[in-house]
């Protein structure tokens, strides 16, 4: 019976006119190019007090696949009729027919724009309705099934089941990010929080082909098409920089200092393209401590190097949160042994000093013209349906 769906903004419905209204434009856009990308094609977005709201006759499989786009905090697939109380109650009880179950506890919960109703007392009203037609008792604090309905504009909504949104920010509100991917799950997920928060990414794999093995550098194209399939647009960029492995591996830094070297080194490439591409910064998959090059001190000396912001979303999640959450997503294939990158020192700097700082920016300054040289010839992957 659904012909709508209705979708319910996310936590800048409380902020200020202006801003609300461009975080809904984006949304509006986000969904639009969202049903583009998976294949939907007859349906129409308008915007209704404070509603987003899709004509489709395929409003169940549509409010389904929108739960996935951020800045939604919530999106029901619904029965759209006219501003008329005995069509209220004819396609409920048709509603009801179809969806409720014997003995099942209901309640009514009535959410209104500008119409002038008294909503306790039409909830009372219509509960005492169906209660008497199907004879299912009332609960109003734990029921089993929990009905809306909506007065937009002109139109009454009608739903029964709704599909909890993952909240955030619409996408691209926030301006753009590149993410620097390493084909694991923690920057997977790290590009999907950027995402949730409003940020457009450009996801950048850095190949240390032949110091990593081959696997490695099949698996990163891997997470990047994991990746994509999260973002709620039809287009993403990728970008993949052939030959940094080399450069490392004959920098004049000392063998305690190359992985921060090479962390300095994916910074700066990530800093570049973010420049190049008007972006606000970059984002990693870093955690406090998981790894030697990502002790705090260790982190505060490479982030020292880099020009532009870096943001770590999951800088104080644990493995076992960030794996679970990867499992959730999508992402757990990527979790898996690829062998040990061969630059890797025997004994790592896990402390590094103010005058480990100055040698990783003489290096960096040694290896710039190398660096830009591997740019010119980065892979660039357009992701597009």
């Amino acid at each position: 019976m659904y012909n709508s769906v209705i979708v319910r903004l996310g936590e800048y419905m409380v902020r200020r006119t202006h801003a609300r209204k461009f975080m809904v434009s984006k949304l509006i856009e986000s969904i639009s190019r969202f049903l583009r990308k998976r294949g939907y094609r007859e349906y129409r977005i308008g915007y209704v007090e404070e509603r987003i709201i899709i004509d489709t006759d395929k409003a169940e499989a549509v409010a389904r696949d929108l739960s996935l786009v951020p800045g939604i905090s919530s999106v029901a697939p619904s029965l759209s009729i006219e501003l008329d109380m005995k069509l209220l109650i004819d396609n409920l009880i048709k509603l009801l027919e179809e969806t409720i179950q014997p003995n099942q506890s209901f309640s009514i919960r009535i959410h209104r724009g500008i119409q002038p109703i008294d909503s306790k007392g039409l909830e009372e009203y219509l509960g005492s309705i169906i209660h008497e037609y199907f004879g299912n008792p009332v609960n109003l604090v734990n029921p089993d099934l929990e009905i809306i309905i909506e007065f937009r504009g002109d139109r009454i909504y009608l739903s029964n089941k709704v599909f909890k949104g993952i909240g955030g920010l619409p996408y691209g509100s926030e301006g753009c990010l590149v993410t620097l991917v390493s084909g694991g799950i923690d920057s997977a997920v790290a590009s999907w929080y950027a995402m949730k928060r409003g940020a457009e990414i450009i996801p950048v794999y850095i190949n240390l082909y032949p110091y990593w093995p081959q696997k490695a550098v099949k698996r990163a194209y891997e997470s990047i098409e994991l990746i994509w399939k999260h973002v709620p647009w039809d287009y993403m960029k990728a970008y993949i920089v052939h030959g940094v492995g080399n450069i490392v591996a004959k920098a004049r830094v000392p063998d305690r200092l190359r992985c921060l070297f090479c962390k300095a080194n994916m910074y700066r490439i990530a800093s570049i393209i973010s420049m190049e591409n008007n972006c606000q910064g970059i984002v990693t998959g870093e955690a406090v401590g998981q790894v030697a090059s990502q002790t705090l001190k260790n982190m505060y000396v490479t982030t020292t190097t880099c020009i532009q912001p870096i943001y770590r979303p999951l800088a104080f999640m644990d493995k076992i949160e960030i794996n679970r959450l990867a499992h959730t997503l999508g992402f757990s294939k990527l979790d898996t042994s690829i062998g040990k990158c061969m630059l890797k020192p025997p004994y790592p700097q896990t402390k590094a000093s103010q005058r480990d700082l100055e040698i990783l920016l003489k290096a960096l300054d040694e290896t710039t013209s190398d660096i830009i040289e591997l740019l010119e010839k980065a892979e660039i992957r357009e992701y597009s349906v």
